[in-house]
């Protein structure tokens, strides 16, 4: 029996996507229908473009009839034509749009036949009459691609009424059966509009799921994608039908602790308003088995950041390993130890039971990374530090890892009736000499109940002076957001709104993450105190002994300048004191508010899973050498050889300028320094400048103070990026001597008065003006010649010649002209060293040394 759908079943109904007229025009590979009672596949009941004209199809590729071979474009039934599929089974080729303008007669046959139309686009033309239309003839399966558009307009579609339908109609889209008739005989089907529009007709609306899970609980996000997608609105439900929507939008993003069932509909409005039917969506949670260690061996899977981790017996992170855990619980009778370098990560929450252990060495790290992580301690957690070798009157900087600590109790043996902190709101430096004006700044102190804020304890006092451990305990270890107070000083003249402040966790931070999250409230500028020199009755400052302010180590966004070298020094290795960009557990420092406010520590800071030994640099603990991100950067000393030593970074980055940047310039503390060594931004002398991107051109102005008379050596501490090629020269310029000294060959040596000197020298990266040439040095000889120096050129005429002694004292200076050879009276010799300055007439310069 035929079914015509004229009423309640054409096709056209499955989608209202588009409400537009066809445009149809002519490309090669087109098809349109030439019979009023033709078959798909017979050749005559079509037409095909071959890019000129209309030509009945060959029957050889590409022209079969529409679909037969690969290359068919566009396939239009006309108007008054009649086309049928069937009644054999059909499967097309890739096609372009099908375009129904008349009729199409899809026919199964007996046994029914199966129809797959491999279009992107099927088109039923509106406004016709009679109305073009799909007629299904006996059993069909009409089956489209999943992302077929179909367009029709109102005019295509007659009021909904009842049809007939006797035998079973199956339309799928990308295999999901959207509407369907089984008859029984007619007329007792009905078969309308609307039942094809509420089983998916119009739009079916799908969901797809994101699943994250631990061992908390599990966040989704649901995504519902609707046809079309234009107009589309969502409403996501946890009912099939009915109630109100728990949330809005093309996702919904939540959390939960079981398997649960969502639902989600879309909505269109005028012109063609209409919802879909929901479609459900299921979030499904796996019960997960916690591994357990039993002391020797894992039961239950091993750790994974998914799961939570039971510890019921001891366990070692060197010799079982590093893991990470959704949630840690150290059970009665329990040890868990994390020895130096070796870390445990949890996602979540940290319980320590009655009778169980958590045992942090001095370089282990316990890393926790969500904020809201919550940690109960009713059993025992041990984080423990050790510093270097010391000597008397040594402090050291602290943070404490738990709320609330005794000092007494912590440091035992220390001298902690010398334990103060710092309070910048009694800062007042009205001379600007670097010192409180009336000593009120430190405060003695026995407890510290402030996470974040640093401390200073002064080393016990007997020997040896080897490195000292203290073991932090307390209930209540740090974790999550952590937002210590900062102050300003009353002073409003100077830059010295120093804050003491720490790492509260008991990992290492980021330096890098900790300044760019802060960089509203701070400079920028880390510094650490080393205490690499003495104390001692000759440092400045308000008592009878101080410390010298030039031991602090500093950081910022550039990188970080040390107070020693870690050279070998009288058969002793020293300490490289230079910060690598890790501050370590307890570390207490100094940083200069911008704001009076807060500061803030978070657990995205928190280093150790992923960086090899983060928590391996402690002052006055030794350093780790790795630094993970490579930089235009260089690194330069200024020392003697009785240990007096300064040192400065110059960097080049692209996210700084040549003016100051907060973040990337540090400023130099100038209070009681035996020799400072720094560059200028305008007037202002710093320890660590960042400067815009690399220019080779570029020439960085340096000064220095010291506070002796004698030789210094300014020398490459070391070098990254473009300085370790060899493309990148680095060159001294001691614009007194008139010397261009090349770094790389090897260290600059000079002799100084004591004072500060802030034109002397420039570093540069070229020697384009006053070049010197080895051929113009090789030119020139100077000797003693009885009661007179001499200078004899053999090339080129000597214009100038200016002699200084080793303290830059201009002892000689003389100009010539047309003349080769210079005699000067061994009245200025004097036994001593002296330089030459000696320029030709070419311009070039030249520098003898000479005894």
């Amino acid at each position: 029996m035929k079914i015509f759908l004229p009423k309640s079943t054409i096709f056209a109904v499955l989608f209202l996507l588009f409400a537009q007229a066809v445009a149809y025009s002519q490309t090669l590979g087109d098809y349109r229908s030439n019979s009023t009672n033709g078959n798909w596949t017979t050749l005559s009941s079509w037409q095909y473009y071959n890019g000129t004209s209309w030509v009945t199809p060959s029957g050889t590729s590409p022209q079969g009839y529409p679909g037969q071979f690969t290359g068919t474009s566009s396939v239009l039934i006309k108007f008054g034509d009649v086309i049928t599929v069937g009644t054999a089974d059909l499967t097309t080729m890739q096609m372009g749009a099908l375009t129904i303008s008349g009729t199409l007669i899809l026919d199964g046959g007996s046994g029914g036949g199966t129809f797959v139309l491999n279009t992107p686009r099927l088109i039923i033309t509106e406004g016709l009459s009679p109305l073009a239309h799909i007629v299904f003839t006996n059993k069909v399966t009409l089956v489209l691609p999943a992302n077929v558009s179909i367009q029709a307009g109102a005019g295509a579609l007659p009021t909904p009424g009842n049809g007939l339908c006797n035998n079973n109609i199956e339309i799928q889209i990308g295999g999901k059966v959207l509407a369907y008739c089984t008859g029984t005989g007619s007329p007792a089907a009905e078969y309308t509009f609307t039942d094809i529009i509420n089983n998916g007709g119009y739009n079916i609306v799908k969901a797809s799921v994101l699943l994250t899970s631990d061992c908390k609980s599990s966040s989704f996000t649901l995504t519902g994608s609707a046809t079309p997608t234009t107009g589309a609105t969502y409403n996501w439900y946890s009912v099939p039908s009915g109630g109100a929507p728990i949330a809005t939008g093309s996702t919904y993003t939540s959390s939960i602790t079981a398997t649960t069932t969502f639902y989600v509909e879309a909505s269109y409005a005028s012109p063609t308003s209409y919802i879909t039917p929901r479609t459900s969506v299921v979030v499904t949670i796996s019960p997960t088995l916690s591994p357990t260690w039993s002391g020797s061996a894992w039961s239950n899977g091993i750790p994974a950041i998914n799961k939570a981790v039971l510890i019921n017996g001891d366990y070692n992170a060197a010799t079982s390993g590093n893991f990470e855990a959704c949630s840690l619980t150290i059970n009665n009778g329990a040890t868990l130890t994390i020895p130096d370098t070796k870390f445990v990560t949890i996602q979540n929450d940290l319980t320590v039971n009655s009778g169980g252990i958590l045992d942090i060495a001095n370089q282990g790290s316990l890393v926790m990374i969500n904020d809201s992580g919550v940690v109960t301690n009713n059993g025992t957690i041990k984080v423990n530090k050790t510093t270097t070798a010391y000597e008397k009157f040594d402090y050291t900087y602290w943070s404490s890892p738990f709320q609330s600590i005794s000092i007494p109790a912590i440091f035992s043996g220390w001298r902690t009736d010398y334990a103060f902190d710092f309070h910048p709101e009694n800062f007042i430096d009205s001379n600007a000499d670097g010192f409180d004006d009336d000593q009120n700044d430190w405060a003695n102190i026995s407890s510290m109940s402030n996470p974040g804020k640093g401390f200073i304890v002064r080393m016990p006092d007997a020997g040896p002076f080897t490195g000292t451990s203290v073991v932090f305990t307390g209930n209540a270890l740090n974790n999550g957001v952590v937002s210590p107070s900062i102050l300003l000083t009353t002073d409003s003249d100077n830059a010295n709104d120093w804050n003491l402040v720490g790492n509260p966790y008991p990992s290492a931070i980021s330096a890098d993450s900790f300044i760019t999250q802060n960089s509203a409230s701070i400079s920028g500028t880390l510094y650490f105190w080393t205490h690499k020199q003495d104390i001692s009755i000759s440092n400045p400052g308000p008592g009878m002994y101080n410390y010298t302010q030039d031991d602090y180590a500093m950081y910022n966004l550039s990188g970080g300048v040390g107070t020693g070298t870690g050279n070998i020094e009288g058969g002793v290795a020293q300490v490289d004191t230079k910060p690598l960009g890790y501050i370590a557990s307890g570390q207490g420092f100094f940083v200069e508010a911008n704001v009076a406010g807060n500061l803030k520590f978070n657990n995205s800071m928190r280093s150790g899973a992923t960086i090899t030994n983060a928590n391996t640099q402690f002052y006055k603990v030794a350093t780790s050498k790795e630094k993970s991100t490579v930089k235009n950067r260089l690194w330069l000393n200024m020392e003697n050889t009785d240990g007096m030593f300064s040192q400065q970074l110059v960097g080049y980055f692209a996210a700084a300028t040549n003016a100051y940047d907060s973040g990337y310039d540090g400023l130099v503390s100038d209070a009681g320094n035996y020799i400072s060594f720094y560059s200028f931004i305008n007037e202002d002398i710093y320890k660590i400048q960042g400067r815009a991107a690399f220019n080779k051109e570029d020439q960085v102005r340096l000064g220095y103070f010291s506070s002796v008379s004698g030789t210094f050596n300014i020398n490459i501490d070391s070098k990254e990026g473009v300085f370790n090629t060899d493309e990148t020269p680095v060159y001294l310029e001691d614009k007194l001597l008139h010397i261009i000294h090349d770094l790389k060959k090897g260290a600059y040596s000079f002799s100084t008065q004591m004072g500060s000197f802030d034109d002397r020298f420039v570093l540069r990266y070229t020697n384009k003006e006053n070049e010197i040439s080895d051929k113009s040095e090789n030119e020139i000889t100077v000797y003693k010649d009885k009661n007179e120096l001499v200078i004899d050129s053999k090339l080129q005429n000597i214009s100038r010649v200016t002699v200084f002694d080793l303290y830059g004292k201009k002892l000689f200076d003389k100009e010539l002209s047309n003349s080769k050879e210079l005699h000067i009276s061994n009245g200025i010799l004097k036994n001593q060293v002296l330089v030459l300055n000696i320029k030709l007439a070419n311009g070039q310069l030249v520098s003898k040394k000479v005894i």
